[in-house]
């Protein structure tokens, strides 16, 4: 016997007690708690339907009442997609071992950032070396005279210019060669 977990993703028209009398005839289990997690639209079409409730259940049982179980949901036209997992041999349920060298690096890197906030907390601030109170100790952004809409303007008479010098030098070109 042993621990599974099915996850059902049904059409959205079919009733939950249909699902559960499913689960109970091939399980033969008396009581099996089904929870309705959520009615929610698909990402994609699967088997033409954009909408779609998912259930789960949670049950302890042996691996033949399993395979047939796949192979009626397998039949079933209103059961879009499921998955089967057995939560005692499957790796992703028990948590990572942590080894020596990983602790002591997390140990290290914590340590270092406690020491450097505490000198950035302990270091002194150095008076201004200036005397007058009204000159700042450092430079102010300068900000800018002119415009937004100015510097577009600007900027467009500029590209116009360029436009308009290169059609007069390739149009004296032009003359240069007939002439020659």
């Amino acid at each position: 016997m042993s621990n599974y977990e099915i996850f059902i993703l049904t059409k959205s028209d079919m009733p939950e007690e249909n699902l559960k009398k499913i689960l109970t005839t091939t399980l033969k289990l008396s009581d099996i708690k089904l929870e309705k997690l959520e009615r929610t639209e698909l990402s994609y079409p699967i088997k033409k339907q954009t909408h779609g409730n998912y259930y789960l259940t949670l049950v302890k049982i042996g691996s033949e009442h399993i395979s047939e179980l796949v192979r009626k949901l397998n039949i079933n036209k209103q059961i879009l997609r499921y998955l089967v997992i057995n939560r005692d041999t499957e790796k992703g349920t028990k948590p990572r071992r942590r080894t020596n060298k990983y602790v002591e690096k997390v140990n290290k890197m914590k340590n270092a950032a406690f020491q450097k906030n505490n000198q950035q907390q302990q270091r002194p601030t150095q008076p201004s070396q200036n005397t007058n109170p009204e000159v700042k100790t450092h430079k102010p952004v300068e900000e800018s005279t002119t415009k937004p809409s100015e510097v577009k303007e600007t900027k467009k008479e500029v590209k116009t210019e360029e436009k308009v010098d290169k059609k007069k030098t390739t149009k004296t070109t032009k003359i240069e060669k007939e002439q020659k």
